[in-house]
């Protein structure tokens, strides 16, 4: 029997995280998918304990649409976390389309296909490898298993952060990431 692509990505996805039952929708292309991705890549790096940070930020030309730079160091998991990000909202039911309606299969892989272009050749070249479909599958494949282990209330805090203030530095990251997720978000 065919099993689609998106099943076999996310149907092992077996956490319930608090946020999955959140009402908070998330549209593709826009600057809230945009800061869920970059927070992926923080999450990522905390995951596979790397502790250093610069700054994630959401940035955008006029008439494009948005897009995100992260600056940390790490290894193939930060690759990861982005895509990571973006398969839970999908499976949480989060991610919609831009006219606010439920994000169809083939959408959602046209755009992490395009939002994780840059993200799978950083993959590819951290195992000194070039990208192939092999390669993608595997990038699929540890980003679903990441997703299992990122600290997703650390996400929605990075992720609301960077919506508002559209960079975060450093020393905002440093705080965040320290900050006890029974704090609240105020």
């Amino acid at each position: 029997m065919h099993t689609n692509w998106l099943n076999a990505l996310y149907g092992t996805l077996n956490w319930f995280p608090p946020w999955q039952y959140s009402k908070s929708k998330v549209a593709i292309g826009s600057r809230d998918w945009v800061a869920y991705h970059e927070a992926g890549h923080v999450a990522a790096a905390i995951a596979s304990g790397s502790r250093f940070f610069s700054s994630i930020s959401i940035l955008q030309l006029p008439g494009e649409l948005p897009f995100g730079r992260t600056s940390v160091q790490g290894n193939k998991q930060v690759a990861l976390g982005g895509f990571a990000v973006e398969l839970a909202l999908k499976k949480a039911g989060r991610l919609v389309d831009k006219s606010g309606a439920a994000l169809s299969d083939a959408d959602f892989k046209h755009e992490s296909t395009q939002t994780t272009r840059e993200d799978r050749v950083s993959f590819a070249n951290h195992l000194g490898q070039p990208l192939s479909v092999a390669l993608d599958a595997l990038f699929d494949t540890e980003a679903r298993q990441l997703a299992n282990r990122l600290d997703f209330d650390l996400v929605e805090r990075l992720a609301r952060s960077l919506i508002v203030a559209g960079e975060l530095n450093a020393h905002d990251l440093r705080r965040l990431i320290r900050r006890p997720a029974s704090s609240g978000d105020n």
